[in-house]
């Protein structure tokens, strides 16, 4: 068996006191290490398309803000796992339906 160990890299940040105060909120409700949510957050954001991760640095221009919001949240619907299931709007038509067909082919049988 092949067993290859993950690079990783320790980076320093700095932020403010209300910040370290949620995040140590945070993860102790969830019972994780500092150093396991801010690796998830640093991997998120560089996993983020350009998009995403200016809106994220205030980096978009407040005229297109409402337009850009837009595409991204276009762009989670679409990762989401279960963005192509029914709608509970869509289900209740779906059983309507076969319960009518049911009924169609019991006259009619």
């Amino acid at each position: 068996m092949l067993c290859v160990a993950r690079q990783r890299i320790v980076v320093r940040i700095e932020i403010s006191p209300e910040a370290k105060d949620a995040v140590d909120k945070y993860v102790s409700e969830e019972e994780m290490t500092q150093t396991a949510v801010l690796s998830r957050v640093y991997e998120f954001f560089g996993s983020q398309p350009e998009i995403m991760r200016d809106w994220m640095l205030g980096k978009v221009r407040p005229e297109v803000k409402e337009a850009t919001l837009q595409k991204i949240i276009e762009h989670f619907q679409r990762q989401l796992p279960y963005a192509d299931d029914p709608t509970p709007e869509e289900e209740e038509e779906d059983e309507q339906e076969s319960e009518s067909r049911a009924k169609r082919r019991k006259r009619a049988g």
